[in-house]
């Protein structure tokens, strides 16, 4: 009996340090995968950038993308990046930019700039035509578009049709009705680490503001940020919690005011949800480039200066004061939603992730080894599909310059 149990206790030794072996052998082979693919996207984004130096306009900044140009997608399983053009022979002058390793064409029906144009027609339409959502998707070479009901589809297909457009880019998802703003105007903990200098309102962490007497969470605080025309400093948040006429004043996580209810910039509108709150109150604030999340507090950020159709599919990261540090990858750089008071904002990032009330305003971004690198903040989503107002759009629309680390 007692050379049985050792046999056995020997079989379950063995198995369990295979299992350990086989576990180990799988996790260095996900991290290995892992910065495989995260080199290849850094050297795709590098490429395109270069690539988009030779669309602009005389150096004005502005692109002027070629007539076969169609948009580009990261894959995130290969590691490779697809150029789509209308005419494959062009190819030939963006392998310049590229190692043929990371890079592949297909041909498709429609360049950029037709399902841009198409893309803006029905932006500027979204109430009327019932339609919550319209996003460009260049992997698929159409506009997704999701409306109120079966009814709307028809009726919009009647409406294109009348202003001379293609509607075989028009691919209709899932009906959906309007959606709601990530706001959580409650006192309930959080994730987001409170922080350990009063004096500080940190990107990453929780916004709060005074309702009714009480301090409760509102959201989260994108960045810091300077107003050249007044000379303050202050923090961008989303805009429909900054023009919310209930809150009296606001403060960081660690209940300390920052602002006493006055001298706002808010835009929930246009290209833009979002909102500078200065620091006004009697309490000395500190401008800051350090997130704080979760316990992280030593990641600093930066402003992603390029925002290409090569980011597609490329892994992103959020950290929103309610559901923390969380990762997902970009759908699409050019979509319009409308949110259910009739409110439409446009040319929002649309990106898949975990989200949840009180995100609003977190900031999101690529990140690396040098921190994360800014690419706009969280305005509201349904299910896992998010959205984010560019960084660029605030800083045009607000007039602000956000601060970004060197």
């Amino acid at each position: 009996m007692k050379s049985y149990v050792k046999k056995l206790s020997l079989i379950i030794a063995t198995s369990i340090a295979i299992s350990s072996f086989t576990f180990n052998a799988s996790a260095d082979v996900e991290k290995s995968k892992e910065i495989f693919i995260k080199a290849r996207q850094e050297r795709c984004i590098e490429g395109y950038e270069n690539l988009l130096l030779t669309f602009e306009e005389n150096g004005s900044k502005e692109i002027d993308y070629p007539d076969e140009f169609a948009g580009a997608y990261f894959d995130r399983e290969s590691g490779k990046t697809t150029i789509y053009l209308t005419d494959i022979e062009k190819s030939g002058y963006y392998d310049d930019f590229f190692p043929k390793s990371i890079i592949e064409f297909k041909e498709v029906d429609y360049s950029l700039e037709e399902l841009t144009t198409v893309y803006q027609l029905l932006s500027e339409n979204m109430v009327e035509e019932n339609i919550s959502i319209v996003s460009i998707i260049e992997s698929s070479n159409s506009l997704e578009v999701s409306v109120e009901s079966d009814r709307d589809k028809s009726n919009l297909m009647d409406f294109l049709e009348s202003k001379g457009y293609e509607i075989d880019m028009i691919r209709f998802t899932e009906n959906s009705a309007p959606l709601k703003l990530d706001s959580n105007y409650t006192e309930t903990e959080n994730s987001a680490s409170k922080s350990s200098s009063t004096n500080y309102a940190y990107t990453g962490d929780a916004l709060k503001a005074s309702l009714y007497g009480s301090v409760i969470s509102v959201g989260t605080i994108g960045a810091n940020a300077y107003n050249p025309n007044t000379n303050q400093y202050g923090v961008i948040t989303a805009g429909h919690i900054g023009s919310d006429s209930t809150f009296s004043s606001y403060y960081n996580s660690s209940n300390v005011l920052m602002n006493n209810g006055s001298s706002i910039i808010s835009m929930f509108s246009g290209e833009c949800d979002a909102a500078f709150i200065p620091f006004n109150s009697t309490n000395t604030f500190l401008s800051t480039t350090q997130l704080k999340n979760s316990g992280i507090s030593s990641c600093v950020y930066k402003k992603q200066y390029i925002l290409s159709p090569a980011m597609l599919g490329i892994e992103v990261v959020k950290y929103g004061a309610t559901t923390g540090q969380k990762r997902g990858i970009i759908t699409s750089l050019s979509t319009s939603i409308q949110y259910n008071n009739n409110t439409v904002i446009t040319d929002v990032i649309r990106y898949e992730m975990e989200r949840a009330g009180g995100d609003s305003g977190a900031p999101m971004g690529i990140e690396n080894n040098a921190g994360l690198y800014i690419m706009g903040i969280h305005s509201g989503g349904t299910g896992n599909i998010c959205y984010a107002t560019k960084y660029n759009n605030i800083e045009d629309e607000l007039g602000v310059i956000i601060l970004s680390a060197t």
